[in-house]
């Protein structure tokens, strides 16, 4: 087919040829789509790939010959591209390479049975936009016809075998560029398009796409500041990753440029790669863009959208390198729960990605926290990226159950308490800094998993990105989630389980005890429209991100989660004997007692601190002198009277009793020397109940003044701690 072929009949002159005289031709397109479709839609391999590749001195000859033996017996690429290491890939073989990486080398030739006319709808735009294109190469009258009409061939072949319209702004002109001018076959070119369209060009490639809402979304878990600047300027990632992301970069990169580029690209098959490769351009233009002088949306968006004609051959080894850096970086969640949405061959979308446009932030599976698998496993899942967990939930919530590590921040202390919940925070941001070697950078905020409690979670990863604090996520489905993931295994997986509370709290139906706690019950005064309109300014205000310049909060961490070997400290068991106190002597303090003998003991009241005045839990807990806190219960008269929180500073045990008529506060009910503990005893039907005596005096002349006792579900991890608390006191 030649241009004298084009009609401007909308193709009814090709409908009544096919239908009346070739109709083998419609067999054969769709014999030839069910063949390229069966080898090009399998999903890349995302196990990554060298960060070095192909820029630099020109390969001597030996490794030529070798790299096109092994593309002339279709070697696997981890073997091309260990060839291609450290040398630009030579002009004579790109045409192969560039095959052989989209897999097309052994397909049939598409085009040579087809003898349809040009005459598709909108046929005069893909002629004009074709000769545009084709000017760029500088040719000779003849040569540049010759790959407009290759192009417009494509093209047109490409919307009648797949029955799609061509659309001005879909930029295949420009992808085709690169191949056209390497000099492809016609068959050739077909097939790498078709291959590249399906392979690494994603779904609802459009303004306000799918791809951008996304792309918005890895802007602000790496640079939240950059992405409040972009929002506030109304420069929303479509008006300038359009044309990146729809021609991989051909349509804004000089020739000799893309070329490069396209052989690192082809070689480490990752679609999701251009979204990292924009990501090192905008966040390393962000200096220009903030200080620079662009002040209208048109004035930065053409100096953001220019910025990739200004790399070099020389640049893109180093591009891809900081590339592969972001990758790293990134959960890998954003590959895995979305390779379907943007990449898959089917028509169904995945309804984790269906809210993407409305997320507030990242969210993250919670199958890539290491905590949650088995300890051979451990950070599998996560790659380079470890997390700090701060859990949302109220506190009763959190102490029925928790993440080893996890950081609890009440979500309520937003609504009711801003100096309290600035307090905790800042104490997050202490524990994150002294945590940074062995837990991690990458806060994950976790919730109930139910709506109408999340949404004061989400408040708080508000205010967090308000602050320009990076890598934010949330973790998908919340502590529901988590416990339906684990199974059988939430018991081993989470400290302080409780399964009876948990079924309390979170059986189908069952409120949380959060809707009846004294903050909900001051926010019972405020209507449901306010509380709503609160959490909407909250929203307005992160997305239209009020301020031009916030103020740049880094955390600055070294290093990852490490696996910390604990002390081997042996639990209580049968055979212990009664013995006498740390003080003076290094026999065991905890034994197991008979019932007769912990009737003998005096059970009168400790010295009950009832001056104290009443206290936030979540907040109290924070403090840094607390070393350990452990849920439990107080029994009075060997009955389970009062719920309590345990706490541990370096010289004294303090316990806590929460008030029955303001869930998440208590009032301080006993502080006791850790040294005036004379014995520490456990029953033996009841090894979770604990009985510390306390007393003067040591060895005979010990006198026994009062008791406590708890029921403490995690009784090895609280006395192991007591244990060593006191041993450091008399070191």
């Amino acid at each position: 087919p030649t241009n004298t072929c084009r009609t401007t009949d909308n193709g009814s002159e090709f409908n009544a040829v096919m239908t009346a005289t070739e109709r083998s031709n419609e067999e054969f397109l769709r014999e030839i789509d069910e063949l390229l479709q069966d080898d090009i839609s399998e999903e890349p391999d995302h196990g990554g790939g060298k960060d070095q590749e192909v820029v630099g001195a020109e390969a001597p000859e030996t490794g030529v010959a070798a790299l096109r033996a092994a593309l002339a017996a279709h070697k696997d690429i981890d073997v091309i591209q260990e060839l291609c290491e450290g040398g630009r890939v030579p002009e004579e073989v790109r045409i192969d390479l560039w095959k052989e990486c989209l897999t097309v080398s052994r397909r049939p030739d598409a085009l040579g049975g087809w003898s349809g006319p040009l005459d598709w709808e909108n046929q005069e735009t893909i002629h004009s936009q074709c000769t545009e294109q084709a000017g760029r190469l500088g040719l000779e009258r003849a040569a540049q016809d010759q790959a407009v009409s290759d192009m417009e061939l494509v093209i047109t072949f490409y919307c009648k075998s797949r029955n799609v319209r061509y659309s001005p702004d879909c930029g295949w002109p420009e992808l085709l560029l690169p191949m056209v001018a390497l000099g492809f076959s016609k068959a050739d070119l077909f097939n790498c398009f078709y291959a590249i369209l399906v392979k690494y060009i994603p779904r609802d490639c459009r303004p306000d796409g799918r791809p951008f809402h996304l792309f918005r979304l890895l802007l602000l878990y790496h640079d939240p500041e950059l992405c409040s600047f972009l929002d506030t300027r109304k420069l929303p990632p479509d008006t300038y990753f359009l044309p990146w992301l729809r021609s991989l970069f051909a349509s804004t990169c000089k020739l000799e440029v893309t070329r490069v580029m396209w052989d690192h690209y082809l070689l480490e098959r990752d679609p999701f790669l251009v979204f990292f490769l924009a990501l090192v351009l905008v966040v390393n233009s962000k200096e220009l863009l903030m200080d620079g002088d662009a002040v209208t949306p048109e004035e930065l968006g053409s100096t953001l959208s220019s910025i990739p004609f200004k790399l070099d051959p020389e640049d893109i080894e180093d591009f891809f390198t900081l590339a592969q850096y972001y990758s790293s970086r990134t959960p890998q969640s954003f590959r895995k729960d979305y390779h379907n949405w943007l990449f898959g061959s089917g028509r169904t979308v995945a309804s984790v990605a269906s809210n993407v446009s409305y997320a507030l932030c990242l969210p993250i599976s919670l199958h890539e926290i290491p905590e949650i698998n088995h300890p051979h496993s451990e950070g599998a899942e996560s790659g380079g990226v470890r997390y700090f967990i701060v859990d949302c939930r109220p506190v009763d919530h959190f102490s029925c159950g928790h993440l080893p590590n996890s950081y609890h921040l009440d979500a309520n202390l937003l609504l009711h308490s801003h100096s309290d919940f600035a307090v905790a925070a800042e104490r997050l941001y202490s524990r994150m800094k002294r945590a940074s070697l062995t837990e991690g950078e990458h806060l994950c905020f976790l919730g109930s998993g139910r709506e109408q409690e999340d949404q004061y979670v989400n408040m708080v990863v508000a205010k967090f990105l308000q602050k320009s604090v990076p890598y934010v996520s949330l973790a998908r489905g919340g502590y529901l989630e988590l416990c339906s993931m684990l199974g059988s295994r939430i018991g081993q997986v989470l400290e302080d389980y409780d399964a009876e509370k948990c079924r309390e709290f979170y059986s189908e139906g069952g409120r949380a005890r959060s809707e009846t706690s004294d903050s909900d019950s001051d926010a019972s005064s405020l209507s449901r429209q306010k509380l709503q309109a609160k959490g909407a300014r909250l929203y307005s205000q992160l997305a239209s991100g009020l301020r031009e310049k916030s103020q740049r909060i880094k955390t600055k961490m070294s290093g990852f989660w490490s696996s910390q070997p604990r002390p081997a400290e042996r639990h209580v068991s049968q055979t212990d004997r009664p013995s006498k106190r740390y003080r003076n002597v290094h026999a065991d303090v905890f034994v197991i007692a008979d019932e007769d003998e912990e009737n003998e003991t005096p059970s009168a009241s400790s010295s009950e601190d009832e001056g104290q005045g009443m206290v936030n839990v979540s907040l109290f807990t924070t403090n840094p002198e607390i070393t350990h806190s452990f849920p439990c219960t107080e029994l009075k008269d060997g009955v389970e009277a009062f719920p309590s929180h345990l706490l541990l500073t370096p010289d004294s045990m303090v316990v806590l009793r929460e008030l029955s008529d303001r869930a998440g506060w208590a009032r301080i009910k006993h502080r006791e020397k850790l040294l005036d503990i004379l014995k520490i005893t456990a029953k033996k039907k009841h090894p979770d109940i604990i009985t510390f005596k306390y007393g003067t005096g040591s060895g005979e002349t010990a006198v026994i003044t009062h008791q406590l006792a708890f029921r403490i579900p995690n009784t090895h991890k609280a006395t192991t701690a007591i244990k060593g608390q006191i041993s450091k006191l008399h070191q």
